[in-house]
């Protein structure tokens, strides 16, 4: 184990099995340091050398938990943070409780962070212009005002709604191409054929 600080460079505290991945990087600043971008950095490079996924930067009243992404180049995304100072004590309790013991045994923070993917942005904005949710905003539209729009006027319509930073992240969302219809076999000359076989029987 490694520890790393304002007055201590490099401490080594030995591993019972040096094999095991940690599952969390944490960087402890001195109490009053204020948080920034550096220090952020320090700990992600600390993160990526050990293969850890997740990292806890704090300076003893604020508290940030980020998810690594390892990639070319790594990504580095904010899951949570608090502040002792500012937060109440029943939500300093549950923000807590993601990083006891319990919750990194039992693999939480991964729960957590996919569900926090499932709502991101990008993944509401693209079930938002999906073909199907965009048949029933105009149905519904249709239904409420009795005026027909196509999918593209709905998709232009969402787009005005949205901040900046949403409507760039909704261009790169392609709109759905609607299935093509599956034509039905005529069946009129047959029914006919069989309406004069029976008028002759």
């Amino acid at each position: 184990m490694k520890i790393y600080g304002e007055d201590c460079k490099n401490f080594t505290e030995p591993l019972n099995n040096s094999e095991r991945r940690p599952i969390v990087m944490i960087e402890l600043k001195r109490f009053g340091i204020e948080l920034s971008k550096k220090h952020l950095k320090q700990v992600t490079s600390y993160a990526i050398n050990a293969g850890c996924e997740w990292i806890l930067l704090t300076n003893g009243w604020e508290w940030k938990v980020y998810h690594v992404e390892f990639g070319q180049p790594p990504k580095v995304e904010i899951l949570d943070r608090w502040n002792l100072m500012e937060d109440g004590i029943d939500e300093l309790v549950r923000k807590f409780e993601i990083i006891n013991y319990k919750s990194l045994k039992h693999d939480r923070l991964n729960k957590i962070w996919k569900r926090v993917k499932v709502l991101a942005p990008s993944s509401l904005l693209a079930a938002i212009v999906a073909e199907d949710t965009l048949k029933t905003i105009t149905r519904n539209l249709r239904k409420n005002t009795g005026i027909l729009v196509n999918s593209e006027e709905v998709y232009t319509g969402i787009s005005k709604l949205l901040n900046e930073a949403a409507a760039i992240a909704m261009s790169n969302i392609k709109i759905p191409k609607p299935a093509e219809r599956v034509k039905k076999p005529k069946i009129k000359e047959d029914k006919e054929n069989q309406i004069e076989e029976e008028s002759t029987s």
